[in-house]
């Protein structure tokens, strides 16, 4: 008898969901942004599933964003920060990620990188867990992302998010009360924050994924980690 030991990289769909979702592969089958009834049927599915992600994780449904999986997840929040801050005419962005990294995360920014974007590389400890006195160091005027996996796929190490998330929360009120200490003449432009985003592809099923507790900006999971379907 064969016995599957990889869960890490995938699990099987749980019963409970698979009895969930078979109504909407046979019976409620309509395009979800279709008008008619078919499709508001459907709709409604979506919106509740929309509803449960956003309870689990104490956000908004509105800022809940359903895409192919991780990867494509890392990729819309990497590069679609970016993207929207050079539209706001940031030139050289400034990006923190850890040197282990899913190439999810390395990939883009190396495709930035080439586009003008600065990165900067945190180095982890013997333990696997990044620096946090490093990645103190790491930050500068010109930062604006800062992208560090929750727990790692190969080994395991779990990394200080909510620590991270204070770091950054406090530096950018520490920025934004600093502007607004200066005379109006003398302001300029508004400071921009740094955001902060995670892949908490392999944190799910064992650590507090409050958005808001830990201070984070974007997360990005999916759902084959945790029993649930390929492809969301």
């Amino acid at each position: 008898m064969k016995i599957y030991l990889d869960h890490s990289a995938t699990t099987p769909v749980d019963k409970k969901v698979l009895e969930d979702m078979k109504p909407y592969f046979m019976k409620i089958y309509g395009n979800a942004s279709s008008i008619h009834s078919f499709g508001q049927t459907a709709l409604a599915g979506v919106d509740k599933a929309r509803q449960q992600a956003a309870d689990f994780l104490n956000c908004a449904p509105s800022e809940i964003i359903f895409t192919s999986g991780a990867t494509e997840s890392d990729n819309l929040a990497i590069k679609g920060v970016i993207k929207k801050l050079k539209q706001t005419g940031i030139k050289n962005p400034h990006i923190i990620v850890s040197l282990v990294e899913h190439d999810a995360i390395l990939e883009p920014c190396a495709e930035l990188e080439k586009e003008g974007a600065e990165i900067s590389y945190l180095q982890v400890k013997k333990n696997g867990v990044v620096d946090l006195e490093k990645f103190k160091k790491l930050i500068k005027d010109n930062t604006v992302l800062v992208s560090i996996m929750w727990v790692n796929s190969e080994v395991g190490a779990i990394m200080p998010i909510r620590e991270i998330g204070k770091i950054i929360k406090k530096l950018n009120e520490k920025r934004l009360n600093d502007w607004k200490k200066l005379r109006p003449k003398a302001r300029g432009e508004k400071p921009q924050p740094i955001y902060f985003h995670t892949d908490a592809t392999q944190a799910l099923n064992f650590i507090n994924c409050d958005v808001a507790w830990n201070y984070i900006d974007l997360l990005s999971l999916s759902a084959h980690k945790i029993y649930g379907p390929k492809g969301v």
